[in-house]
């Protein structure tokens, strides 16, 4: 219960979860093996990874390819033409 908690606190504060996934980026070095994979991880994590590769945090997240494929001109929501307008 107290993961839960402190997963949504992290995803509640942008700024946090941004912090973490850098963090995170760091930290995974040293476990990610010649395949891009992890395949063993330390701590708490070890009983995850004892039974499952994992692949690494991305380089980039998905809000950043996002703002990058979309700076500046921000999609606009489709329109739905109605009979009336025919």
């Amino acid at each position: 219960a107290r993961a839960f908690r402190v997963w949504r606190l992290l995803v509640t504060r942008p700024f946090l979860y941004r912090t973490m996934t850098r963090l995170g980026r760091i930290v995974q070095r040293p476990f990610i093996g010649k395949e891009g994979l992890i395949h063993k991880m330390a701590g708490i994590a070890a009983g995850w990874t004892a039974g499952r590769d994992l692949p690494p945090v991305a380089r980039r997240t998905f809000h950043q390819l996002w703002k990058e494929k979309y700076a500046g001109n921000r999609p606009t929501a489709p329109t739905i033409e109605t009979p009336e307008e025919k």
